[in-house]
């Protein structure tokens, strides 16, 4: 699911800074979007309703290598 490769990627930057981000608009969006706080606010079941976009999906997968 696309919501737990947006969480591994977001701990794997966390204890790797050297490691690529993507640009600046992307890590934006995955830190803002995905952050912890915003989540309890209100939350579709992410098991149900996969609310992460496609090429978000796939900028995690190829920084992640």
């Amino acid at each position: 699911m696309g919501y737990e490769k947006v969480q591994i990627f977001r701990i794997a930057s966390a204890h790797d800074p050297d490691a690529p981000g993507g640009d600046a608009a992307f890590r934006k969006f995955v830190n803002e979007s995905y952050h912890i706080e915003n989540e309890y606010v209100m939350q579709l079941n992410p098991r149900e309703f996969d609310a992460v976009p496609e090429h978000v999906v796939r900028a995690c997968a190829d920084l992640l290598g």
